[in-house]
């Protein structure tokens, strides 16, 4: 499962664990972006992004090197959080 599907679930059991409906998120172009107006709300989903965030990559960047192959003639890097 990606990070984004991660986050996402994330936020919704939030969110539902607290007995509320979850405001509408997304990610579009690799940020984050929700409708809400509350407060609340807002802390909701940060707390939610940073425990996926930090309790599966223990607040670490693993850094992965991909070796050039005849179809992609270039050395490329991954960097994962």
């Amino acid at each position: 499962m990606g990070l984004e599907t991660k986050v996402l679930n994330s936020i919704n059991d939030t969110f539902e664990s607290k007995g509320l409906q979850p405001p509408k998120v997304w990610f579009e172009y690799g940020t984050l972006w929700a409708d809400t107006e509350n407060p609340m709300g807002v802390r909701f989903i940060k707390e939610s992004i940073e425990k996926v965030v930090i309790s599966n990559h223990n607040n670490e960047v693993e850094v992965t090197k991909f070796e050039p192959t005849k179809r992609e003639p270039w050395t490329q890097w991954a960097f994962d959080f």
